[in-house]
């Protein structure tokens, strides 16, 4: 499997993505951060060249996660992983992040609820 691995992180307004592409490049970084502060509904965008990770502060009733993660497939940041015999690696790619973001997403709100 390809090894620069794509995690994420979801709270409610908050967007964290380490983007392998990203780590080691200052431009990158630098690039990624003016791209995602043009989309509306983003309040601020930082990305770390020395870790790859990048952070996104948005509003929830103007732009949803799985929006923002579109926005970084499109820019060619996210597509699939595969296995290096060519399989597609399963829960990896844009539908992988979709899903697991919902899905922190949804516990984020059921944890708050029971509190």
């Amino acid at each position: 499997m390809n090894d620069a691995s794509t995690s994420l992180r979801v709270l409610e307004g908050r967007l964290r993505i380490r983007l392998p592409q990203v780590k080691g490049s200052e431009s990158e970084a630098r690039w990624v951060e003016t791209r995602l502060q043009e989309i509306e509904g983003v309040n601020r965008a930082s990305a770390n060249p020395l870790t790859g990770s990048v952070l996104v502060v948005f509003d929830t009733r103007q732009i949803a996660t799985h929006e923002i993660v579109a926005a970084l497939c499109s820019w060619g940041y996210l597509g699939e992983q595969r296995h290096s015999d060519g399989r597609v690696a399963p829960g990896d790619g844009l539908r992988g992040l979709r899903l697991r973001a919902t899905t922190e997403l949804v516990l984020q709100q059921l944890l708050a609820a029971l509190i």
